[in-house]
């Protein structure tokens, strides 16, 4: 049997995902379990990974939302229970990029680009979502993947009236990682140099809006720190929105150590929102979590599958009343 690498008290090798709903429709969902229990990957999932044994930088953890060469626009729903990836839709239709994107595109858990705080020089505010991370070593991830990763830079994005920073990662396990240390360094990947990374951004995140040039990494660090606090500050209660489904943890409130990665994970969310919010009796009917996860729960595995029974028509049911207004994280 496989060593299970293990970060703290969080092991990835029991963390799977599973569908319901049709793919391109607005009733599709992804929803994620940590030894079979329903768990969000926003908030139950940790930020940090520990220090990476080839060079002792700060690794994270990523999850992907849209995987390297595919087009479909997917993404967290911030205000739904469990925040579920699901699919973006437009005039009835499903989104998607013109082309194939060239990185694995998803965010950062346990951050939040606050809506309430202003940026000191630019007067914008953050979109209420956690930090977009984009990965571009070679290797594709599939959808709902969670990744190791190391912090390369990061780009300012102004779009619609909102601050969007976008950090750019790479997997720990990409052949060059060991060699990225400086930003011009980025040309080792052909086609996710700067230029494009940037051009990207401005033709697909921010057609209307703003790019900035790439930080390094040590400002990208801060950025993501902040942005941990941030979401910190949320779970606690003591951030005002209306619009973050943030559960609440059975006992303490997950504590880390940048140095050491260290985490205490505390299992599933509980009902209970912080602060209050409509989406749990919009989506359960009326039913408590333990209920609804009663519904949906699968037995753990080590991949992820569609699943297709009685009790998952159930389940895309009770998905259905939420599906019309989805608040995505991107």
């Amino acid at each position: 049997e496989a060593h299970e690498e293990v970060f703290g008290q969080f092991s990835p090798r029991r963390l799977s995902t599973y569908t319901i709903g049709e793919v391109r429709t607005e009733l599709y969902r992804r929803f994620f379990t940590y030894s079979g229990g329903l768990v969000s990957p926003w908030h139950d999932i940790p930020l940090f990974a520990g220090a990476d044994g080839a060079d002792g930088a700060l690794t994270m953890w990523m999850v992907t939302e849209i995987p390297k060469s595919t087009r479909l626009k997917q993404g967290i729903l911030v205000n739904e229970m469990m925040n579920p990836i699901a699919q973006k839709i437009e005039n009835g239709a499903a989104q998607e990029y013109k082309d194939q994107i060239m990185w694995n595109y998803g965010f950062l858990p346990q951050t939040w680009e606050d809506p309430a705080e202003t940026h000191p020089e630019l007067d914008f505010k953050g979109g209420n979502c956690p930090l977009d991370a984009i990965e571009i070593g070679a290797q594709q991830h599939l959808r709902g993947d969670i990744t190791r990763v190391k912090v390369v830079g990061a780009f300012l994005v102004i779009d619609r009236g909102e601050l969007d920073w976008k950090i750019v990662v790479v997997d720990v396990r990409d052949p060059l990682a060991s060699k990225l240390k400086l930003v011009p360094q980025l040309s080792f990947w052909g086609a996710s140099t700067v230029s494009e990374l940037r051009k990207w951004f401005k033709q697909h995140e921010a057609p209307q809006g703003r790019v900035g040039d790439l930080a390094d990494a040590q400002r990208a660090l801060d950025v993501v720190e902040k942005a941990h606090e941030a979401w910190r500050r949320l779970r606690n209660g003591e951030a005002k929105t209306k619009w973050a489904w943030v559960g609440e943890t059975a006992g303490k409130q997950a504590q880390q150590t940048r140095s050491s990665g260290q985490v205490e994970y505390t299992g599933k969310p509980r009902s209970r929102l912080v602060p209050q919010h409509h989406a749990v009796d919009s989506l359960s009917g009326g039913k408590n979590l333990d209920d609804l996860e009663r519904d949906m729960r699968r037995p753990p595995n080590r991949g992820h599958r569609p699943v297709e029974t009685d009790e998952d028509l159930r389940a895309t049911r009770l998905i259905a009343s939420r599906a019309a207004g989805g608040n995505f994280g991107n």
